[in-house]
Formats: structure tokens, sequence, C-alpha cells
């Protein structure tokens, strides 16, 4: 019928420790949820599968690319390798509607700017708890290539959260 619910297939991921916090009081934030219909690329650890928040949200800006892509290529114009815990995500935003190459994917083009930081550090600044610019002072963002490409950053992380409107 057309008022009956619909299940929905997903995977939801949350920032746990806004989670835990709001058990003993209120919360600053509210939590940062991720919901994206395509299965995540989970990574073995002992007899469990887990995914880090920021490929959750590297995959949901991938989705974003989507209905988003021309107005991202816009403003970035540019290239940026990700180096997170490890892994590398290549998010082209200079050609086409843009697109993201996960870690292992070959056929990329070059990076403009790479940007190295803990999985931790792309959640905040995904959420925006941290500019990019405190994260670069504080030694938790390592930059490289061109630096003025990465000031322009904070939209197309922005992009990365559900529900994001540009």
């Amino acid at each position: 019928s057309c008022c009956s619910p619909k299940p929905l297939e997903g995977y939801l991921f949350s920032d746990t420790r806004v989670l835990l916090q709001t058990r003993t009081r209120t919360p600053r934030r509210p939590p940062l949820l991720v919901w994206i219909s395509t299965p995540p690329q989970p990574t073995h650890t002992t007899h469990t599968l887990t995914m880090a928040a920021s490929e959750a949200l590297i995959q949901g800006l991938a989705q974003s690319l989507g209905s988003n892509g021309d107005k991202l290529v816009q403003m970035f114009k540019g290239v940026a390798l990700f180096k997170i815990d490890g892994k590398e995500y290549l998010l082209d935003l200079k050609n086409g509607s843009g697109k993201v190459y996960f870690d292992g994917e070959s056929g990329g083009p070059k990076a403009d700017v790479t940007l190295t930081m803990s999985d931790d550090v792309f959640v905040k600044l995904a959420s925006g708890k941290l500019q990019p610019q405190m994260a670069f002072i504080q030694g938790k963002l390592k930059i490289s290539g061109n630096i003025a490409l990465s000031m322009k950053l904070t939209p197309v992380l922005k992009a990365a959260q559900p529900g994001a409107k540009l």
C-alpha cells in the first residue's frame, strides 16, 4: 500500500565517540551518521569486519558526485589525494563531473595536492568540527603539493555528509 513502511538495505555508520557521550550528558553536537547503500569495502581484523569512518564518508562523497559533481568540480578544480591511516583515496575534481578512486584502484590522474591524516582527523574535518587550517597548524594534517588548493576543501568535505546541500 501507499503508506506502509518499506525496508531499507544499506549500512549505517556513526561517530561512536559522540554516541558514547550522549549516554552521560547532552551532546554538544549531533552524532555524525552516514548512510550508504553500497556494500562497504571491509578491512579484516580479528574475527570481525570493520570499515573506517573515513571510508564511509569517502563513499558518501562518491555518491554525492552524481548530483553535485559539476558544482564541486567548478569549486575545487583540482585532484586531491587523501592518505588516511595507510589507505589512499584519489578525488578527481578536475575532469568531467568528478570521480573517487578508492585504495588500490588504478587509472586516476596525478594528484595536485596530497593530504595525509588519521581517520579521526578526516571525520572531524568532514563534520566541520575541525578546520583544515587548524589541523595543519596543529600538525594533524600534512599537505604536499598545491597548498592553496587545500584551502578549498571545506565545501568539498561538506559534500561527504549525508543530505549535504551545496
